[in-house]
C-alpha cells in the first residue's frame, strides 16, 4: 500500500487554510495519547488511506490510534492489524517525513514514549510467515532529538522497505539475539511513569521443546537528566539478587529465573525502595514480584 506522506505533508502545510487543528509545537512535549474520535484523527486517518507515499516505504497502514509530539516532531501511531503497528515521525515545522517505523505491541501499548517525550520504546515486528521460534522479542529505542538518518536504519523487510530505526537496547548483544534459535524471548511492559521517569519491563523465555513462557528477569529503564540538563536513558537488569516473589497466600520466596510460568505485568507500583510488579497472568500462585532498588 502506498498512501500517506504526501497527504500528511499537505495537511501540515495547509493547516491554516483548511482549519486543521495540529498541535502547537513548542518547548514542551505531549506524550502519546489516544487519538479518539477527534476531527484531527479522522482527517489524518483518511489522508493516510487515500494518498500515495512519495518514497520507498510501502507499509500497510491502518487506523490512526495515537498522537504524540516532541521538539517540533509529531508522532502518529496507526494500527495495521495483522501487519503490526506503523508509526510516522514527522517534522511538523519543515513538513518532512523523518522516519516510518513498523513494530509490534509493547504490553498493552503500541509503543511507549518517555516522560520528557524524547525517547520511544518499541518491539521488533515479525511477519506472520516466520516460525514462532524465530520471533524472539527485541527492544529498540528511538531518539527524537536525532534527525533523519541519525537513528540507525537497518533490517530491511523485502518489499516493505526499512522496518526499524533506533538502537537495540535488549538483548544486549548480537550473540543474545542469535540465541533466539534455541529460546524465544517475550518482553512485557507497564506504563512509563511520568513522575519517577522509570519503566519496568518483564522478560520471559520459551525454551525449545517446552510449553509456556518462564519469567527470566526484569528491565528497569530510567530517563534521567545529566549535568547539562539533557535527558538520558539507563537500563538496569534485575533478577535473582534483587527480586522477591510474593505468593497469593502471603508467603515470600526468593526469585529464581525460569521458575514461574505465565507471569504478565498487570501494573507496577513504584515505592521509595522497591517496585511492586503485579501479576496479570495465569500463575495464580504468584501475586506479584518485588524488585528492590539499588
Amino acid at each position: 500500500m502506498k498512501f500517506a506522506v504526501l497527504a500528511l505533508l499537505y495537511l501540515l502545510s495547509a493547516s491554516m487554510l483548511l482549519g486543521l487543528s495540529f498541535p502547537e509545537i513548542g518547548g514542551s512535549a505531549s506524550c502519546l495519547s489516544a487519538a479518539g474520535d477527534g476531527r484531527r484523527a479522522r482527517q489524518i486517518a483518511d489522508a493516510i488511506k487515500t494518498h500515495n507515499f512519495k518514497s520507498d516505504f510501502k507499509f500497510p497502514v491502518g487506523e490512526v490510534v495515537a498522537f504524540g509530539e516532541y521538539a517540533g516532531k509529531l508522532i502518529v501511531v496507526s494500527d495495521a492489524g495483522k501487519y503490526g503497528s506503523v508509526s510516522f515521525v514527522l517534522d511538523a515545522q519543515k513538513g518532512e517525513v523523518v522516519d516510518i517505523i513498523r513494530h509490534d505491541f509493547l504490553g498493552e501499548k503500541h509503543l511507549l514514549q518517555s516522560p520528557s517525550g524524547r525517547f520511544l520504546l518499541y518491539k521488533r515486528y515479525y511477519p506472520d510467515f516466520l516460525k514462532d521460534s524465530a520471533k524472539s522479542d527485541v527492544l529498540i529505542c528511538y531518539d527524537l532529538d536525532k534527525n533523519s538518518g541519525e537513528n540507525p536504519q537497518w533490517r530491511p523487510m523485502l518489499k516493505y522497505g526499512r522496518s526499524e530505526a533506533g538502537k537495540v537496547i535488549y538483548p544486549a548483544s548480537e550473540g543474545d539475539e542469535k540465541g533466539a534459535h534455541s529460546r524465544t524471548l517475550f518482553i512485557d511492559a507497564a506504563e512509563w511513569n511520568s513522575e519517577s521517569g522509570e519503566c519496568v519491563l518483564g522478560v520471559s523465555a520459551l525454551d525449545k521443546g517446552e510449553k509456556g513462557f518462564k519469567l527470566e528477569e526484569f528491565l528497569i529503564v530510567r530517563e534521567v537528566l545529566d549535568s547539562s540538563g539533557d535527558s538520558k536513558l539507563s537500563v538496569e537488569r534485575a533478577g535473582r539478587k534483587n527480586c522477591v516473589l510474593v505468593c497469593a497466600n502471603g508467603a515470600r520466596r526468593n526469585f529464581t529465573p525460569g521458575a514461574v510460568r505465565g507471569f504478565y505485568i498487570s501494573k507496577v507500583k513504584i515505592l521509595k525502595d522497591r517496585f511492586v510488579v503485579v501479576n496479570g497472568g495465569d500463575s495464580s500462585e504468584i501475586e506479584a514480584v518485588e524488585i528492590l532498588k539499588n
